[in-house]
């Protein structure tokens, strides 16, 4: 499964399991009430903490992690009583570009493809040679009745989560056997995400992104991003996240209700109109979002904000990182 973008700070906490559990929404939107908050650009001063904050992010480290995880996984389910099979192909990769090489963010992206919702230019279409998703658990689970199933899923993934399916923290702990396994996965990866000694200063990076949009200059800029996209003919989005988590919750509703598509494509009983009256709503709301963002300068003072704020944990706890950085170069 591919992933555009990553962004680090979105996930916070969350490990791989995280990202690939609730991919793409997760990955493109942002936290509750706030913007899409992107990964750190090669110019932050959080730069050259990454990958030991949350470990290796190139494709062979991902992949590494993977089969930990899903190894790990198997062995959990087994102590259960489940059988599990690893799937190698439930990995994800760093990919900045969507089909046509159309980059998500931009207006071009938008323009064809609104926020990626009801069109998912980074998944694979189906029956294109060589992206086919194989589930090596499927033949299984079509043997299960549908309360077999799901003691399955609630082993595999946890217990359901009752009323809003968003989650609003990641907890390992209460994910199933793929949360402990995605722990254990990061662990091993060296990520100080996964570290409890390290706990404090991850839940104080975590805290940047709302400090960030919670700014006065960038409060008083959504305010007037909200009021542009009004006046274009959109109103009741109070938040730059809104736009996404709602197109993201009525595409899940209409495409397969309680169970949105991982491919982007529409069952057999799903109201292709409709869909695609969603879809052409979506596009003419990106656009208009990313053209109220750019007269607010909303984006320009929020990146303003957040790099004071990342410098200034830096400073504050640069020895902290120093060590991790070492720790990590020494395993």
């Amino acid at each position: 499964m591919d992933i555009s973008p990553i962004r680090i700070r979105t996930l916070g906490a969350a490990p791989l399991f995280a990202v690939m559990a609730l991919a793409p929404a997760l990955a493109l939107a942002a936290c509750s009430g706030g913007a899409p908050a992107a990964a750190p650009t090669p110019d932050s001063p959080l730069a050259p903490y990454v990958d030991a904050l949350y470990g290796g992010s190139s494709d062979e480290e991902l992949a590494a992690r993977n089969d930990t995880m899903q190894n790990a996984a198997a062995a959990c389910m087994k102590e259960q009583g489940f059988p599990y099979q690893p799937d190698p192909g439930s990995g994800i990769s760093v990919q900045a570009d969507g089909e046509g090489g159309v980059e998500w963010g931009t207006r071009a992206f938008a323009e064809q493809y609104g926020y990626g919702v009801v069109s998912n230019p980074f998944a694979p279409a189906a029956g294109d040679e060589g992206t086919e998703v194989v589930d090596p658990n499927a033949d299984y689970l079509a043997t299960l009745s549908d309360g077999e199933r799901a003691a399955w899923e609630a082993a595999l993934y946890g217990a359901p989560v009752e009323g809003p399916t968003a989650p609003t923290e990641w907890d390992w702990t209460k994910a199933g056997c793929l949360g402990a396994a995605a722990h254990e996965a990061d662990l091993a990866a060296g990520a100080a995400s996964a570290d409890p000694e390290a706990q404090g200063l991850i839940d104080e990076l975590d805290s940047l992104p709302e400090k960030a949009a919670s700014a006065d200059a960038v409060v008083a800029a959504e305010r007037r991003w909200s009021d542009c996209l009004a006046t274009a003919g959109h109103p009741g989005y109070a938040h730059r996240a809104d736009p996404m988590t709602d197109f993201s919750d009525r595409y899940g509703a209409l495409a397969r209700p309680g169970e949105p598509p991982a491919d982007g494509a529409a069952g057999a009983d799903v109201d292709q109109a409709a869909l695609d009256a969603l879809q052409e709503e979506e596009i003419a709301v990106a656009v208009a979002d990313l053209d109220c963002a750019a007269s607010t300068a909303y984006d320009d003072l929020l990146a303003a904000e957040q790099q004071r704020l990342d410098q200034e944990f830096v400073d504050r706890n640069r020895a902290a990182l120093d060590a991790l950085v070492a720790a990590r170069d020494q395993r």
